[in-house]
């Protein structure tokens, strides 16, 4: 966690990520578990510059250097090989998970290494994404939760966190829970991209749930209130699927919101 003084006075480091977040933010397809690894290295390497004069500048550098482990590719994946093979410590993972492990373990190192620094608390979020992907449910958990907890005013990678408790509990198939950590990010998400994809985990759970027609509705929310956005491509999917067990949404007529985002609230039609 990061210290009180802190907190109440961001450094240049967790400044940083405001500005950072909006160019990761024009990137909407980005989104997923692995975009809390591009943001976070994307910090990390401004603090870097950011204090050069600073003796935090060790542990800004350190989650740097634990960072590139995430940028690394799996065996297979590369968008290029290159012509000569790279070093040990550049090379391509073999699987995924040995990629997750190593992300984890660097983590790890950092949080030991420099104990209640930004740079500790920036790489419980890789950790937790590395968890999660691993399949350790509560240690996810736990990274997440501790990341929020020290969060302070930067609502944008907080709010990364509760995208990845509402995945852990999702993983659990914990759907009441899911759903409840989706509402929280709903609500918290300083963007419209991220509140995409919690509107459509709200509705994915109500049709986990059984609620199918509840689902339909909240779909056809997504569909409608975000359109051209990934979340409601997927939104129309799921409508398709379960328009082909006789469960559709009624018509509606769907206010647009200031910043595209989904009607909460939506304009009901005659019919209804």
């Amino acid at each position: 966690m990061a210290k009180k003084d802190e907190l109440k006075a961001p450094d240049a480091f967790l400044k940083a990520s405001m500005g950072i977040w909006d160019q990761v933010a024009a990137n909407s397809k980005q989104i997923g578990i692995g975009l809390a690894v591009v943001a976070a290295g994307a910090i990390a390497f401004a603090a870097v510059d950011a204090h050069q004069a600073n003796a935090r500048t060790a542990a800004g550098a350190d989650l740097g250097k634990a960072l590139k482990v995430a940028a690394r590719p799996v065996a297979g994946e590369e968008e290029e090989k290159p012509e000569t093979p790279p070093p040990a410590d550049e090379a391509p993972f073999k699987t995924d998970a040995e990629k997750q492990a190593a992300i984890a373990s660097a983590m790890k190192e950092v949080i030991a290494k420099h104990p209640g620094t930004d740079a500790a608390h920036s790489a419980l979020l890789p950790l937790g994404d590395a968890q999660l992907k691993l399949g350790q449910l509560d240690d996810a958990q736990r990274s997440y939760t501790e990341f929020v907890s020290g969060a302070g005013d930067d609502t944008a990678m907080r709010s990364l966190a509760e995208l990845g408790l509402a995945k852990v509990a999702e993983a659990k198939k914990d759907y009441a829970a899911a759903a409840t950590a989706y509402e929280t990010l709903q609500r918290d998400a300083p963007h419209s991209f991220l509140k995409d994809r919690a509107a459509l985990g709200k509705a994915r759970m109500l049709e986990l749930q059984g609620k199918k027609q509840d689902a339909a509705n909240a779909y056809a929310d997504v569909k409608d209130g975000f359109a051209n956005s990934d979340a409601s491509r997927e939104a129309g999917d799921r409508l398709a699927m379960l328009a082909t067990e006789g469960v559709k949404p009624p018509p509606r007529a769907v206010a647009a919101t200031p910043d595209g985002g989904v009607p909460f609230n939506p304009i009901p039609s005659k019919a209804e």
